[in-house]
């Protein structure tokens, strides 16, 4: 079994918005999970992010998580 110690030290999304994507633009950047101290924070974070839209529909173009984390009805 994996050890979930800093197990959020090796996960990442790349954060993006819905109305940029829609005009052609990936405009983004990726964030380590690791960086924030909870959920609050790093909703912050994305909206400083793209401070540029009043009211951002963020969007997860890609992430970067364990393999152990996706589970995808692997047989044990």
């Amino acid at each position: 079994m994996a050890n979930l110690q800093n197990c959020l030290d090796n996960c990442a999304i790349y954060c993006g918005t819905y109305a940029k994507y829609n005009n052609g633009s990936l405009f983004g950047k990726w964030l380590n999970l690791s960086d924030y101290s909870d959920y609050e924070e790093l909703y912050q974070a994305m909206k400083e992010l793209h401070g540029d839209e009043e009211e951002p529909e963020f969007m997860f173009q890609d992430y970067e998580f364990p393999k152990f984390f996706i589970n995808q009805g692997v047989n044990k």
